[in-house]
């Protein structure tokens, strides 16, 4: 199966939980779009945590599109609490693995995207400041949808 996810312009809904630095977990919901320009591909989303309507994350990935027979590029993203972010997508049989550290040096993480399905993919994540404590992670499902409502 190929990946869709990254690799197709569309709209996918997230649902899944957030956890913080203590393990204290709420449910979060989202919407990812992306979208394809001339050497870019862009993956904008927002994740908001259900109930706590002031936590929201948003992230504004530009990402170098693979070369042929490659199977790994580069991302940029600029996120408003952590700063310019810098990081790479690697393709590993059903996973689009991401590292990740910021700018200064102070946060790093690493995500993976499992595809499940060509719609549907699983997402975990960690968010690490220092290179040794935990500031958050995340266990989330995307699904592809036609369209999105506009938070």
């Amino acid at each position: 199966m190929q990946h869709t996810f990254l690799f197709e312009e569309g709209y996918w809904k997230a649902s899944g939980y957030y956890y913080t630095e203590t393990g204290q977990a709420y449910q979060v919901e989202g919407q990812v779009r992306i979208y394809h320009e001339d050497n870019l591909w862009i993956n904008d989303g927002v994740m908001k945590v259900v109930g706590q309507e002031s936590i929201e994350i948003r992230n504004r990935y530009e990402v170098i599109p693979w070369e042929e027979g490659q199977e790994l590029t580069t991302w940029v993203s600029v996120n408003p609490g952590l700063g310019v972010l810098e990081g790479t997508f690697t393709i590993t049989d059903d996973c689009i693995i991401s590292a990740y550290k910021a700018e200064k040096g102070e946060f790093s993480g690493a995500e993976v995207l499992i595809q499940a399905s060509a719609d549907r993919y699983l997402n975990r994540g960690v968010l690490v400041y220092k290179g040794k404590e935990k500031l958050s992670s995340w266990s989330v499902e995307l699904n592809r949808v036609q369209n999105l409502q506009a938070y």
